[in-house]
């Protein structure tokens, strides 16, 4: 063991090597750590941003299908509307030509359209 005397104090050099490798080996393990944390957080993040990406993709693709299902009901609903105010038309046009035939004016003929 070699001994170094500095001042009025004994200093062992073999214990301050000791020293100085293992706070090396505890600055690479510390090091390491980080990096393994660092990786962690990036995959982390990836996989939620992947997740969010997924999430809207599925919302966009729901209200695509919500705005088809919208517009396909609004144009049956106005194709059963037209139909039903065109029966209603041609039943009141049919009630009409009654009354006038039964008090004697002539009405407009059935093969008459618009």
């Amino acid at each position: 063991v070699a001994v170094v005397a500095q001042g009025a104090k004994r200093y062992d050099v073999k214990m301050d090597l000791r020293k100085r490798l293992d706070q090396a080996q505890r600055d690479l393990e510390l090091k390491e750590a980080v990096k393994i944390q660092n990786h962690t957080r990036i995959t982390v993040d990836w996989h939620a941003k992947s997740e969010l990406q997924a999430h809207t993709h599925v919302r966009r693709r729901r209200e695509k299908i919500m705005k088809e299902e919208v517009a396909q009901a609004a144009t049956e609903l106005r194709i059963s509307r037209r139909a039903k105010l065109k029966d209603l038309l041609t039943k009141e046009m049919i009630e009409y030509k009654e009354e006038l035939k039964t008090k004697g004016i002539v009405a407009i003929p059935n093969d008459y359209q618009h």
